[in-house]
């Protein structure tokens, strides 16, 4: 059986959806009926139909963890749907509106015409006809699914590696944590402009495996980067810390601290935390702090995370 055609209100709405996502990608629906609202289209019902008939999709797109924390929703985002950009070209151009005629005029003895003035030498050329209307709306582009990221093979490090010394069996690095949560790690550290690398997925994955919550396990993996970052600063000869790195330790443990009063890291966790990475910088002790927290055959071997590239130092050529 054949669908019924689009009427006017939903082929209209249609194609503003279309154009809003060429514009702007997917969208939220408070927003598509401020925009319809404002050009005088009607929404609810040609919404409901056009959903109904698969022309619309919504999709839920997730807050990432920290603002899930802070109370962030999920978003039901708007698109058009592959069927969408069939409908739009199988629906009749819209008509031109017709404009009714004047009335006629009753005739009046017309007054004895004028003698018009000689045409000019060179006579201006005739204006072009009157623009056509505005083309059908393009189809909405098809959105082809990204190839499937493969699984990062598990790392392991043996004696043989950067000559750590470990013991004889080999310290696996295969992270606990699924993919997403990776993703949301990764994104939540560059917001405090750091890098994750693989070996902080792998050492906070085996924190979490030992039954680390993944707050208390971010806040480690934090300290033991600015231990490896203490250590170069030490080789360096104060390259870091004339960069500016104790007062980026101080951003860093704010963003931590918001982190703890929203219930991610545990209180002991980010006190005792925070208390070893502030002596790192502003004790007697903070070589042997540094030396103690890197000893770990897996934490000491490369930083988990790197620091912004303003503070890291150029290498020598």
């Amino acid at each position: 059986m054949q669908e019924k055609p689009l009427s006017r209100q939903e082929l209209e709405l249609l194609t503003l959806v279309n154009q809003l996502h060429e514009e702007k990608g997917p969208f939220e629906r408070d927003f598509l009926s401020v925009r319809a609202k404002g050009l005088g289209l009607e929404f609810p019902r040609a919404f409901r139909a056009l959903k109904d008939r698969g022309l619309i999709e919504e999709r839920e797109r997730r807050p990432v963890l920290v603002m899930r924390l802070f109370g962030s929703k999920p978003k039901l985002l708007l698109r058009p749907s592959d069927k969408a950009a069939g409908a739009l070209r199988a629906a009749p151009a819209a008509e031109p509106a017709k404009v009714p005629a004047a009335p006629a005029k009753a005739e009046v003895n017309p007054e004895p015409a004028k003698a018009e003035p000689p045409a000019p030498a060179h006579p201006e050329p005739p204006k072009p006809a009157s623009e056509p209307g505005p083309a059908a709306p393009k189809p909405a582009p098809k959105v082809m699914p990204g190839p499937a990221t493969a699984a990062r093979p598990p790392v392991a490090l043996t004696a043989d590696d950067d000559d750590v010394a470990v013991d004889e069996d080999t310290v696996p690095l295969a992270s606990a944590l699924d993919p997403e949560t990776v993703d949301e790690v990764r994104e939540l550290v560059a917001g405090m402009g750091m890098e994750l690398t693989f070996a902080g997925e792998a050492l906070m994955g085996q924190l979490v495996a030992k039954g680390a919550q993944l707050g208390d396990a971010l806040s480690q993996m934090l300290l033991i980067s600015f231990a490896h970052a203490v250590q170069e600063d030490e080789t360096s000869g104060g390259k870091l810390m004339s960069l500016g790195l104790r007062d980026y330790v101080v951003e860093v443990m704010q963003e931590v601290e918001k982190l703890r009063d929203a219930g991610f890291v545990g209180d002991a966790r980010f006190e005792e935390d925070m208390r070893r990475l502030w002596s790192m910088f502003d004790g007697d002790d903070r070589m042997q702090i540094a030396s103690t927290l890197l000893s770990d055959p897996i934490a000491g071997v490369t930083p988990p995370a790197l620091l912004p590239e303003d503070l890291r130092p150029f290498e020598e050529t």
